[in-house]
């Protein structure tokens, strides 16, 4: 696998960060720093999504052409109540 360079800013508190890190010799550099906390990004990611997978697995997919909402003109309830949402209230 081949490394590709990609500048990034960060903020001075994460660089003094990064930095003090590399100082006790935790990794090598900051790049390493980096490519690692990246590589455990991607990885925690991946579980993430394979864990929404088997619990969504069942699940029909989204209809992207179907609205979630009707009309934007038509106002949403402002009422919990209108909404059958109020606590020990029976389904009508």
């Amino acid at each position: 696998m081949g490394l590709k360079a990609y500048n990034v800013h960060i903020s001075e508190q994460h660089l003094a960060e990064l930095e003090r890190l590399t100082d006790d010799g935790l990794y090598s550099s900051i790049a390493e720093a980096i490519r690692i906390a990246v590589r455990d990004l991607l990885v925690k990611d991946i579980k993430a999504r394979k864990r929404l997978n088997l619990l969504l697995g069942d699940m029909p997919a989204i209809n992207e052409d179907i609205p979630l909402r009707g009309p934007l003109s038509s106002p949403p309830s402002s009422s919990l109540d209108d909404l059958g949402l109020l606590v020990g209230q029976d389904s009508k």
